[in-house]
């Protein structure tokens, strides 16, 4: 039974008065033990009879209560009766009757002060007010009257106090607004009021996510979050360019290195050794500051984060199978760098058959972005577990393992890369990069033939996307032969989460001139597709 608070209004609150509840012929009861309430004043006892009236003959009730507050009205204001409780108690049972919520809180609640036993008996009596003044505080906040809503949400507390869902719907009101740091208050509230009963577990979630990402908007609006993308954009240029120069200046030295040159190759080959050299020397002197610039935009971007992830790992404490919530924490573990925490929720989330490979395949994108490539490699390692041919996940972690230097894991991860998407330039280089960190020349230069003109044809996979019981894939062909070229059949599989084929489809590419390109269009009415790998029909 709900018990009120023993906070004490002013008797003059400004009445707000809610649809009463329907009520029919009832019968007249007294206060109930252990609420032993005597009337003591025959002001008193005269409104009772009123009120038993009001209660028992709907036809007269209106009339009736009107004439019980005259009569407690006289009674307290006028002929001393205002440390009655009697007065006050069958006050607070009128303004019940009436629908009027903020007069039987006050009322109820100076009966309260001097006598507590009758806790049971009032809430029995306000817990018909509670159902109209919650959903005129759900229709306040609606309608964006905040202060109303905020008012009346208080009122339903301090009627029903054991009802942890009030102050939740505060904090998602408060949430809503911007107001944080209330809405943080609430939820608290909430979880004292709560105390472990997962009734109001839904709405305490939906209470708590929507702290955590009102924090998350707040901080995106901060400058730091778009200066940290800036910085990291010209850390990772200079990096990358840094790496393609280094890669086309040791192929350009392996293919003519020992060899006699004519003098115009000789003089074309130093030329443009020196403008590779040239240029990696710039970025390489560029980086230093480009690194240090964007440590230091980190730094700031942390503490704009800060918030958010404290939201974030609140959350997650109390609701830790929500693997979205954990993602979304991750990306923010990543944004701020924090490393520790990034590894220990990589490790947890990378070995988590809960979440879809989509999400985890992103996520691991995401690091790559971030400056994280070892924990990048981590997270897509446990896509490629799950299911070997998700082609996004396969060609970032090739650029982790480049950016690590780890030839054998490159290898090996580029080799299933080409298993999936045989006929993609990026591909082959991949595997010539591969090579290339490996020293091995020989191999180098015939995977970068392979990839500029080798295997004739480039495919690019745009989108694969589900429409109803179709899964469509989308991209574009050209041929890269240096000749035209006759028509090309390809044979797609669609696979499931497991990397299992729910089905297979063979398109026809026709035949294109020398550096022609064509649409390519795949589809299968199948469910379950979540990749696909193909291979050239001969």
């Amino acid at each position: 039974m709900r018990v009120l608070s023993q906070v004490v209004l002013p008797f003059a609150a400004a009445a707000l008065l809610v649809p009463s509840p329907a009520q029919g012929q009832e019968e007249y009861v007294g206060p109930q033990p252990p609420c032993e309430i005597r009337a003591g004043h025959f002001l008193v006892t005269g409104a009772t009879n009123h009120l038993r009236i009001a209660t028992e003959e709907e036809h007269r009730r209106e009339g009736r209560i009107q004439e019980t507050k005259r009569v407690l009205y006289e009674a307290i204001l006028e002929r001393g009766q205002d440390d009655n409780p009697g007065a006050w108690y069958y006050l607070g049972r009128a303004y019940v009757l009436d629908g009027d919520a903020w007069g039987a809180d006050s009322a109820f609640r100076r009966v309260l002060e001097t006598n507590p036993e009758c806790a049971e008996d009032i809430a029995g009596w306000v817990e018909t007010l509670v159902a109209p003044l919650h959903a005129e505080a759900v229709g306040a906040w609606q309608n964006g009257h905040l202060d109303s809503a905020a008012a009346l949400f208080g009122l339903v507390r301090t009627l029903a106090p054991q009802d942890a869902e009030i102050p939740y719907l505060m904090s998602m009101m408060y949430s809503g607004a911007g107001e944080l740091d209330s809405a943080f208050k609430y939820v608290r509230i909430g979880n004292e009021v709560a105390a472990g009963d997962t009734t109001f577990d839904r709405r305490k979630q939906q209470a708590m996510l929507d702290i955590a990402r009102g924090y998350e908007q707040r901080a995106f609006e901060n400058p730091a979050a778009m200066q940290i993308i800036e910085s990291r954009t010209q850390r990772d240029t200079l990096t990358r360019n840094i790496a393609r120069d280094s890669t086309t200046l040791a192929n350009l030295i392996a293919q003519w290195a020992g060899k006699p040159l004519r003098p115009d190759v000789q003089q074309a080959v130093s030329r443009d050794s020196a403008m590779l050299e040239e240029r990696m020397a710039g970025a390489r002197a560029a980086l230093p500051a480009a690194v240090e610039a964007m440590q230091r935009d980190s730094a700031s971007l942390a503490e704009v984060m800060d918030p958010v992830i404290e939201a974030y790992e609140v959350y997650n404490q109390q609701f830790p199978n929500d693997w979205d919530a954990q993602v979304r924490l991750l990306r923010r573990y990543s944004l701020a760098g924090y490393r520790n925490q990034l590894d220990v929720l990589v490790t947890q989330l990378a070995s988590n058959a809960d979440v879809p490979l989509n999400e985890l395949s992103s996520a691991g994108t995401a690091l790559f972005n971030d400056g994280h490539p070892a924990q990048a490699a981590q997270m897509l390692e446990g896509v490629k577990r799950r299911n070997p041919y998700v082609r996004g996940a396969l060609y970032t972690m090739c650029r982790a393992y480049y950016a690590l230097q780890d030839q054998e894991s490159l290898k090996a991860t580029a080799t299933q890369l080409l298993e999936v998407d045989p006929l993609n330039q990026q591909n082959l280089r991949m595997l010539a990069a591969a090579y290339d960190l490996a020293r091995n020349a020989d191999s180098t230069r015939y995977w970068v033939a392979q990839a500029d003109t080798g295997v004739g044809w480039t495919i690019r996979v745009t989108q694969m996307v589900t429409m109803g019981p179709r899964t469509v894939i989308n991209g574009t062909v050209a041929n890269i032969s240096g000749r035209d070229a006759g028509p090309l059949d390809l044979e797609f599989d669609f696979l499931d989460e497991s990397g299992a084929v729910v089905a297979t489809s063979t398109v026809q590419i026709p035949a294109l001139a020398r550096a022609g390109r064509s649409a390519l269009t795949v589809e299968t009415d199948q469910t379950g597709a979540v990749a696909w790998r193909y291979r050239k029909i001969e």
